[in-house]
């Protein structure tokens, strides 16, 4: 028994529900192909870590353990500077800077410093030497007796993000975000992304609506970018980037628009031992969704249009019986 007739009502409701299943998968934004910065920025050391300022006029990272910093001019990055020895404190080693919007703070992570290990610190800018002041360290509830790294804070300078990982039972592990109260942070909650494993996941960095977070993780021996959705109540199985970024890849900074992609790259991208490298977004980021209000009316439709399809064919075989 079929229907005998082509049913537009029916034909239109399984597009229309094919689309609205689909629109339910969110797709990774796609970029351009990966751009090595060059000098002064990239030399023969290892540079990582990329974060630009609010304004986009600096871009700081870090050269092997020590944290830099370029300015922009016109399409150009000039004068790298190395930061004082308050920042850059021998021999600890320093990673992840990460700068306030209104330029005033700058975080990062100390390896080990006065009695300290793996922990976030702040520095605050000294408008009178015209220069960064010596850090503290901003203390519980962000750091542990565990380790903190890979901190970055939120475009709008709210929240911080990092990795914790401890060796005490029961304790934290993984991507955590902490919320600025008005004077200090607030107890932080996890970030649970699926595919996201602890103790492998570092730098997440987050687009200024909350849409789109990228980190990286060790994966298949290396380390590589990664990239998750917001859909709206839960965080979606991330995507790898090595495909569209053409090999190994880590420490991503996106911008909080979304457009620009910084990353540390090797030499599967053409760069040194560790580069920087810039990639810029080309397409929207996800499928279109249809108005929920409008899918559950064509669903009816579509079931009832079925349903009247078979009744009709159920009488035409009684009509030919008799």
């Amino acid at each position: 028994m079929r229907l005998r007739k082509f049913c537009p009502v029916f034909a239109l409701g399984t597009v229309l529900l094919f689309f609205g299943a689909a629109s339910a998968q969110t797709i990774p934004p796609e970029f351009k192909a990966p751009v090595n910065l060059g000098s002064p920025i990239n030399t023969s050391a290892v540079e990582s870590d990329p974060f630009l300022t609010a304004d986009g006029q600096k871009l700081f990272f870090t050269r092997d353990g020590d944290i830099w910093y370029a300015n922009r001019s016109g399409n150009s990055w000039v004068n790298a500077v190395k930061l004082n020895s308050q920042v850059n404190f021998p021999p600890s080693g320093v990673q992840s800077p990460s700068v306030s919007p209104d330029g005033q703070k700058l975080y990062f992570v100390v390896g080990a410093r006065d009695g300290f290990f793996w922990d976030v610190w702040v520095s605050t800018w000294n408008s009178s030497t015209n220069d960064w002041g010596t850090p503290v360290n901003i203390g519980w509830p962000v750091n542990t007796p565990g380790a903190e790294f890979s901190v970055k804070l939120s475009p709008d300078g709210q929240r911080i993000y990092f990795s914790s990982n401890t060796s005490i039972p029961g304790t934290r592990c993984g991507f955590y975000v902490s919320q600025w109260t008005g004077s200090s942070w607030a107890i932080p909650q996890a970030v649970l992304i699926p595919g996201g494993e602890c103790g492998l996941i570092e730098y997440p960095t987050i687009t200024a609506d909350g849409q789109w977070i990228y980190f990286d993780q060790f994966a298949s021996g290396g380390k590589s970018s990664f990239v998750s959705h917001w859909n709206g109540s839960a965080w979606e199985q991330a995507a790898e980037l090595r495909p569209q970024v053409g090999g190994r890849s880590a420490t991503p900074y996106i911008t909080p628009s979304g457009d620009s992609l910084f990353l540390e790259g090797g030499p599967e991208l053409g760069g040194g031992n560790g580069d920087i490298f810039l990639m810029e977004r080309v397409v929207p980021q996800k499928i279109p969704t249809l108005n929920g209000k409008l899918l559950f009316l064509l669903t009816i439709l579509f079931a009832i249009s079925g349903a009247m399809g078979l009744w009709k064919n159920v009488g035409n075989i009684r009509a030919k019986r008799v």
